[in-house]
């Protein structure tokens, strides 16, 4: 992960937010196009160490109003945390692609 944000954190680091702005665009447009090709091949995308607050987020919603800023559920699927059990049960590797055609989701190995 830390390669595809390479530019941008150099354009950061050169204090140049112009290019950052660019090189930041270039990324979110190739992962766009990286989910829906996993649309079309039927691959979910499954975050790492998050997973969706289950309930309402009491705290998210506070700082929403003060901030005036707005949860697009459609887009977002909702407010998410970090999964302390995934954090635990998940070592560090390259990303290893769908484990199973009848899930689709994605998970990390060592291999």
């Amino acid at each position: 992960m830390r390669a595809v944000w390479r530019s941008v954190i150099a354009a950061l680091k050169r204090v140049d937010f112009g290019e950052a702005v660019v090189e930041k665009s270039n990324v979110e447009r190739a992962q766009r196009a990286m989910r829906a090709r996993e649309a079309r091949a039927n691959v979910s995308w499954e975050p790492l160490l998050f997973g969706p607050l289950a309930e309402r987020c009491v705290l998210f919603e506070d700082l929403g109003r003060a901030t005036g800023w707005k949860l697009h559920e459609e887009q977002t699927k909702g407010v998410w945390k970090v999964d302390e059990n995934k954090v635990t049960h998940t070592s560090r590797g390259r990303f290893a692609g769908p484990h199973s055609q009848s899930t689709g989701k994605r998970r990390w190995s060592n291999n």
